[in-house]
């Protein structure tokens, strides 16, 4: 980390799987105009949950607290969204000041965007994800936001080798990564831990917040 720290301050100038096609089933069918979820949308719930995060074991810094308009608190808690989308209805009508449109979507809507995230990162709370960056992961087209996601993943785990549940840790830190990482960043990672220096234990023992940065830092900066 040493090594990369230093690096980073030198001056420059296809078809679903089994999981994605159960989730998908649930949200065209589970879900009428429920606010507590039952029955399928209970059982697309769980599946929201079948893989536990291990994320927890290190919390991101608490952002400045703010308190949306009351008239967006009380339509978010008169809407569905909240139980569908797992977040509290506050945080939803902080997602409207950024994303006005979000109160409108329907349940089908955002529970296929939710599944659809799950689907591609099923390690961590992707909840966590839509509350943190909700421009892009609400705001967004559905299909550009799976592609983006998809691509990510694809970049780093299938090209670059990184163990798969460490590279979805590093979107929990930073949910803009899909948006910014790309292959100049990864080949100066790699060239500073070459793959055959660094096995899997050590990727699986580095710290993902560190990671991350490490990996928008390298792809963002200028030549």
């Amino acid at each position: 980390m040493d090594a990369l720290r230093e690096h980073l301050e030198k001056p420059q100038d296809g078809q679903a799987g089994f999981i994605a096609s159960v989730l998908n089933w649930l949200s065209q069918n589970g879900f009428g105009g429920l606010t507590e979820p039952r029955g399928l949308a209970a059982l697309y719930r769980w599946f929201l949950n079948l893989v536990p995060s291990n994320v927890h074991r290190i919390r991101p810094a608490r952002p400045h607290v703010w308190h949306p308009p009351p008239e967006l608190v009380s339509q978010a808690r008169s809407s569905p969204l909240p139980g569908l989308l797992l977040v509290a209805p506050e945080s939803l009508a902080k997602v409207a000041v950024d994303v006005p449109d979000v109160l409108a979507m329907s349940s089908e809507e955002a529970v296929g965007r939710l599944t659809g995230l799950k689907a591609l990162l099923p390690v961590i709370d992707v909840s966590h994800l839509i509350i943190t960056e909700p421009r892009f992961y609400l705001g967004t087209p559905r299909t550009e936001v799976e592609a983006r996601v998809a691509g990510y993943v694809e970049l780093l785990v299938q090209r670059y080798k990184l163990p798969t549940s460490l590279v979805q840790e590093m979107v929990w830190y930073d949910p803009g990564l899909p948006l910014v990482a790309n292959d100049k960043g990864m080949r100066e990672l790699r060239a500073l831990w070459p793959e055959d220096l660094v096995d899997e234990a050590a990727w699986e023992q580095s710290d993902p917040r560190e990671l991350a940065l490490a990996v928008r830092a390298l792809s963002t900066r200028l030549r």
